[in-house]
């Protein structure tokens, strides 16, 4: 799929690290392109003066995907809301998880409506 970007919650801004299943909590929530590039989440300065959070910067990046292991129901709904889909995973190796991923893209786009 051509422009997919996802995003992953993951102890170290790295493909080769071990995912961290908590959104709010996770050390690090990168975004990996359709080429492989990663991007860290910075928190940015808002046009108001805040900083954006995590489900912001997913949304301003045009993420299509999330894999997270547990979400808040706020950020939940505003991400689904945005036409982000989450995969929920456990455990396992962010490199691993973007792969399964990217190979199950078409499901997760396109599976069933949350009732948001």
């Amino acid at each position: 799929m051509k422009n997919l970007k996802i995003a992953i919650t993951a102890g170290e801004p790295v493909l080769y690290t071990n995912f961290e299943p908590i959104f709010e909590e996770s050390p690090f929530l990168i975004l990996i392109d359709e080429r492989g590039n990663v991007q860290k989440y910075a928190p940015e300065a808002s046009q108001k003066g805040g900083a954006k959070g995590r489900a912001d910067w997913i949304i301003s990046r045009g993420v299509k995907i999330l894999i997270t292991g547990s979400v808040s129901d706020v950020e939940y709904r505003r991400l689904r809301r945005a036409g982000v889909a989450v995969a929920w995973e456990v455990f396992g190796e962010v490199k691993e998880l973007v792969e399964r991923a990217r190979n199950n893209a078409d499901s997760l786009l396109n599976g069933p409506e949350d009732d948001l």
